[in-house]
């Protein structure tokens, strides 16, 4: 994990809208309990790609322990129609 922390960084420093880099640094940060680094990083992955499901989901999620249920609730609520969509083309 600190390898893979250590190069979404380094992406970061050469790009630093790199949609990639910041929706797996907010990942790794949520899962390590860093939900304010979770939630600055995936609040910026959201301006790149508005309907990316896995960022909305660990996006809701941050901020449910952040204590913000309502910003949560509005991203969970932009992600589910996401997964019926996703399920549909299956």
């Amino acid at each position: 994990v600190e390898t893979a922390r250590w190069n979404y960084q380094k992406a970061l420093e050469i790009n630093p809208t790199n949609a990639i880099a910041l929706k797996r640094l907010g990942i790794i940060a949520a899962n390590s309990g860093d939900d304010a680094a979770a939630v600055k990083y995936l609040k910026q992955a959201f301006a790149n790609d508005q309907d990316d499901r896995d960022v909305l989901l660990a996006l809701g999620y941050a901020m449910i322990q952040q204590g913000q249920p309502e910003w949560a609730i509005a991203n969970l609520s932009r992600a589910s129609p996401l997964g019926d969509d996703v399920d549909r083309r299956s």
